[in-house]
């Protein structure tokens, strides 16, 4: 009996899924779906806190109002949506895309050219033996961990960190 009933849920398909493919179909969000199902249905925007724990109950419990359920499902049945359509659903309405940042191009630009005057330095940069510090010619030691000559760096700073002097190994 209760396989039948999982069955039927899955033919007609399942709530949640309804307003997923609705979200996915119009390229919203689902609370998007949600506040225009709820704009739709009782005429007038949602209070922000109740829509916010209609919404959690449906992400974590997949309970599924039935006017957000309906508007998914009727949104689903119409065709090609045009004009009217969107007036219709009240997508004409929709709130526009966020501003760009003030100065953000500005921004990014001065980035970009830190990053290329930065990355020209390093590609400028060679090693005379005569002016340069001398690179040692025997290897380094080994960490007292096993470790290699970064690793020996980090003992030695953290054990300067702590007052005492590293041990010899």
């Amino acid at each position: 009996m209760a396989r039948d009933a999982d069955n039927a849920k899955n033919e007609a398909g399942a709530p949640e899924r309804l307003v997923a493919e609705a979200a996915g179909r119009l390229e919203l969000g689902e609370i998007e779906i949600f506040r225009l199902a709820h704009r739709w249905w009782f005429g007038r925007e949602p209070v922000p806190e109740a829509l916010e724990r209609l919404f959690a109950a449906y992400m974590f419990h997949s309970e599924v109002p039935a006017w957000a359920r309906h508007y998914a499902r009727e949104l689903l049945a119409s065709g090609e949506i045009g004009p009217a359509e969107a007036r219709r659903f009240g997508l004409d309405r929709l709130p526009g895309p966020l501003p760009a940042p003030r100065h953000g191009g500005l921004i990014v630009s001065a980035a970009g050219a830190a990053f290329l005057v930065f990355f020209l330095a390093i590609l400028g940069t060679t090693y005379d033996p005569g002016t340069s510090a001398p690179i040692a010619a025997e290897p380094q030691r080994p960490s007292c961990a096993g470790g290699g000559p970064g690793l020996v760096f980090l003992e030695e700073f953290a054990y300067a960190f702590a007052g005492r002097t590293p041990p010899e190994c």
